[in-house]
């Protein structure tokens, strides 16, 4: 008889909170990927060659450069690498002399002689910190208390639930934030009439006059919405900019990158014209969208039984372990029955016919249910395979049948 193996973490679970499920999912699925766990293993040889050579060489800049692909097309797999084999940049805010004061350094220990210490009201050009591939991290943070250079605090074999609360909550921000967020808002700006382009335009010439100073090729500018580019976000005005255009210019930079547009007519007459109005919005927002949202990577009978499956001894085959997992899943009154017996059958003869009865109905619920826990793992895997390295919503949403058939 096979001995019952321990159950893996199961992220279709329905005990797990709302805001955790779906990340779970994600992560569950990403950790198992191939290609990622090739990425993880290719920036761990980066950093170690790096920290070799005290980031003198290339591979400090390929590490980085890394990350920077992972984040424009995939932020929850770049914040995942950033954590996995992390180089932090530690954060601090202090008061001094009436003053506030932001720190960084590359340790959690404030007596670290990497730690700078600059005035929130210095101004532009004042030494800044080193430049780091992450994660950011708050250096009161007790995860990160004990940290030393080159550790990672957790791997591809962590589940879900063992992993650290502070990446959990990363990893969730990231999810709302970035595909997640249903909350709706209004655009007021300062100055409707400017420019975006120009603004956009001055902007750049800053940050390419900054981006020369800190490497030989400055890296290519990533495309937000409409065509427009930008290689990182300022968090001060540039020289020649106002505060109001600046304004302006965080507040298109988000509305282009994090929303989609609709516009309503003016010549709304009636409350009856809104309706007819919000109900053609509604049908172009719900379009191609899942009925709900236990759906998203996975259903729960999905992960249940690939989780049951993959949870089987190393010397139990796969086609054995559904088997089991069938059995034991579809447990019908006419199986309890059959079961029933055979355990109470004392005669050799009666025992071989409450046997042959009960290896029927067994025949009978694997014909019913083997080959839809095959298309269950089948599915799991497939999800797997295109979480990473492109993260597509539109492939990785659509119903099973969808998927299969792509």
């Amino acid at each position: 008889m096979v001995r019952e193996p321990q159950q893996l973490f199961n992220p279709g679970d329905t005990t797990l909170p709302d805001d955790e499920r779906i990340p779970a999912k994600i992560w569950e699925l990403l950790r198992r990927s191939d290609d990622f766990k090739k990425a993880v293993q290719q920036l761990r040889q980066l950093d170690e060659k790096a920290r070799a050579t005290k980031r003198s060489g290339s591979e400090w800049k390929e590490s980085c450069g890394m990350i920077g692909d992972a984040a424009s097309s995939h932020p929850l797999a770049a914040l995942a690498l950033q954590w996995l084999v992390p180089e932090p940049l530690f954060l601090e805010t202090r008061q001094l002399d009436g003053q506030i004061e932001d720190g960084t350094g590359l340790s959690p220990d404030f007596n670290h002689p990497s730690w700078i210490w600059v005035k929130r009201d210095a101004p532009q050009g004042a030494i800044g910190p080193s430049p780091r591939r992450g994660p950011e991290v708050a250096a009161q943070n007790p995860d990160w208390k004990n940290w030393q250079e080159g550790e990672a605090l957790f791997n591809c074999e962590t589940a879900w639930p063992d992993l650290l609360k502070s990446f959990q909550c990363a990893f969730r921000n990231t999810w709302e934030n970035k595909y997640d967020c249903a909350n709706a808002k209004e655009i007021a700006f300062a100055d409707a009439r400017k420019s975006f382009r120009d603004l956009l335009s001055r902007t750049q010439k800053q940050l390419d006059a900054a981006n020369k100073s800190l490497c030989a090729e400055p890296e290519p500018a990533a495309e937000i919405g409409n065509g427009l580019s930008f290689r990182e976000v300022p968090q001060f005005p540039p020289p020649g900019m106002s505060a109001d255009e600046f304004e302006q210019f965080l507040a298109l930079t988000e509305l282009t990158s994090n929303y989609r547009i609709f516009a309503v007519p003016t010549t709304l007459l009636a409350k009856s014209d809104v309706g007819k109005c919000l109900k053609h919005l509604r049908a172009l927002l719900s379009d191609n969208l899942l009925e709900r949202r236990s759906h998203f990577f996975g259903t729960k009978a999905a992960w249940r039984d690939f989780v049951a499956v993959e949870s089987r001894s190393p010397s139990e085959t796969e086609d054995s372990a559904i088997r089991r997992h069938v059995i034991k899943q579809h447990e019908t009154p006419a199986l309890r029955n059959a079961r029933q017996k055979v355990e109470g059958t004392d005669t050799p003869e009666k025992l071989d016919i409450a046997k042959q009865e009960l290896h029927t109905v067994e025949t009978n619920v694997l014909q019913s249910h083997f080959s839809d826990v095959r298309d269950n793992l089948d599915c799991i895997r497939k999800l797997s395979a295109l979480i990473f390295p492109e993260f597509s919503l539109v492939k990785l949403l659509r119903a099973k049948k969808e998927l299969f058939n792509s």
